[in-house]
């Protein structure tokens, strides 16, 4: 039985740019975020 909020392999994905001439590394990136609320009531 899996969760019904279980991340199923979301991923971040972004560009890593190492400029060796300018000495800097520049990280830009996405985050995918995945929240989620169940809930259950018995006997209404």
């Amino acid at each position: 039985m899996t969760s019904p909020c279980a991340v199923q392999r979301l991923r971040a994905y972004g560009t890593l740019t190492w400029d060796i001439a300018a000495d800097s590394i520049t990280l830009d990136h996405a985050d995918r975020y995945v929240e989620c609320s169940h809930s259950y009531d018995e006997g209404l």
